[in-house]
């Protein structure tokens, strides 16, 4: 595992609601690989990402899995939470 920013160890949680789809594609392409960088250097962690879209927030390529967690119907609009892990 490797070294966190105090010194432990462990796995590291980065939660978003960025708004990947309305980005300027010069900044989400810069910000899609900064995420897959970290989460490929830091084993064991993930991306938790809040979105109003119904699909994915952004294509995170074969290395990576995006997991469809709940729909908030009672938030307007609907949000829905999204987990990126590396592919096993």
């Amino acid at each position: 595992s490797d070294d966190g920013a105090d010194g432990r160890s462990g796995r590291i949680a980065l939660v978003s609601s960025l708004p990947f789809r309305s980005l300027p594609p010069a900044v989400h392409a810069q910000t899609r690989r900064a995420i897959l960088d970290f989460l490929t250097r830091h084993t064991g962690s993930w991306l938790v990402q809040f979105t109003y879209a119904p699909r994915a927030p952004f294509d995170a390529g074969p290395g990576f899995r995006w997991m469809r967690g709940r729909t908030i119907v009672a938030n307007i609009p609907p949000a829905t939470v999204w987990t990126l892990t590396p592919a096993p």
